[in-house]
C-alpha cells in the first residue's frame, strides 16, 4: 500500500499529497494520516518535490479534512449520530464524554485528539454538532499542523534515504524470518485464548452428573412389598372422601 501511495503521489504532484492526506483523514482508505506525510518527505528528499510545497500541501490537505469533518457535524446536527453508520464509529457513551471534554477543556481536547488514535473523527464532528467556535477550532488545527506536520515531514526528509537503504534494502533477507514470527506469534495467541476459554468454561460450568430421584432397588422390593406402601403417593384429601349416592342425599324440607 504504500509503494502504491508513493506512485499516486508521484503521478499527480503537489495535487497528489493533499489529496491523499484528504483521503486518509476521512478514513479512505483506512490508513494513518501520517503516513503520506512520511511519504511525501521521503520523495523530497529525493528531488521529486521542492521541500516547502510538499510541506505547504500536506499542511492545506490535513486542514481541509478536518474542517470537512467539522462542517459535517455543524450542518449534520446531534440528528447525524443516530444514524447506524456514524454510531458504529462514534458510540454515544463516547460522544457523552467528548461533549463533557469540550465544556470542560475546550481547545485542549482537539489537541489531545490528535495524539490519540481513533478518536479524531469522534471529536471532530462532535465539535460541529455543538457548534463550537470554529475559528478556535481553525486555531487549535494550525497549532498541530505547522509544527506536528513539520516535524514528521522533516523527520522523514532527513532519514528518508538511510531509511530506505538500510532497512529496506535488508529486508529481503529477514523476509523468511519475519513470516516465521509473525505464524508462530499468531498460533501461540491462539492457544493462549483456547486455555482461557477452557479455564473459564471450567470455572462457571457445573460438570457433575444430575441428581436423580432416590429409586428402590428391585431385589428390596421384591423381598418386602410392603415397602411400597410407605412410597407410594397419598391421595388428596378431597379425592379419599367417599361420593354420596343419590339415595343418601335428604330432600330439603
Amino acid at each position: 500500500m504504500p509503494l502504491d501511495l508513493e506512485q499516486w503521489i508521484s503521478s499527480y504532484g503537489y495535487f497528489g499529497i493533499t489529496a491523499v492526506l484528504f483521503l486518509t483523514g476521512i478514513g479512505l482508505p483506512p490508513l494513518p494520516e501520517e503516513l503520506p506525510v512520511v511519504i511525501a518527505g521521503g520523495m523530497a528528499s529525493e528531488g521529486y518535490f521542492r521541500w516547502y510545497l510538499a510541506w505547504a500541501a500536506c499542511v492545506v490537505g490535513i486542514v481541509i479534512c478536518d474542517l470537512f469533518l467539522y462542517g459535517v457535524g455543524r450542518f449534520g446536527g446531534r440528528r447525524l449520530f443516530e444514524n447506524r453508520l456514524i454510531a458504529r464509529f462514534v458510540h454515544p457513551e463516547r460522544r457523552g464524554k467528548i461533549e463533557d471534554g469540550f465544556h470542560r477543556h475546550g481547545i485542549k481536547i482537539l489537541l489531545t485528539a490528535r495524539l490519540v488514535p481513533g478518536i479524531r473523527t469522534g471529536v471532530y464532528m462532535t465539535a460541529g454538532a455543538i457548534h463550537y467556535p470554529w475559528m478556535k477550532f481553525l486555531l487549535a488545527d494550525a497549532v498541530y499542523a505547522v509544527p506536528g506536520v513539520g516535524f514528521l515531514f522533516f523527520l522523514s526528509y532527513w532519514s528518508y534515504a538511510w531509511v530506505k537503504d538500510v532497512v529496506l534494502g535488508r529486508l529481503d533477507e529477514f523476509r523468511h524470518m519475519l513470516l516465521a514470527g509473525v505464524v508462530l506469534a499468531a498460533i501461540a495467541y491462539a492457544i493462549y485464548r483456547y486455555v482461557l476459554f477452557i479455564r473459564k468454561r471450567r470455572a462457571t460450568t457445573d460438570l457433575s452428573p444430575p441428581k436423580l430421584p432416590e429409586i428402590l432397588p428391585e431385589a428390596e422390593i421384591l423381598a418386602h412389598p410392603s415397602h411400597l406402601l410407605h412410597h407410594a403417593p397419598k391421595p388428596d384429601a378431597e379425592e379419599s372422601k367417599p361420593m354420596q349416592t343419590e339415595s343418601q342425599v335428604t330432600p330439603p324440607k
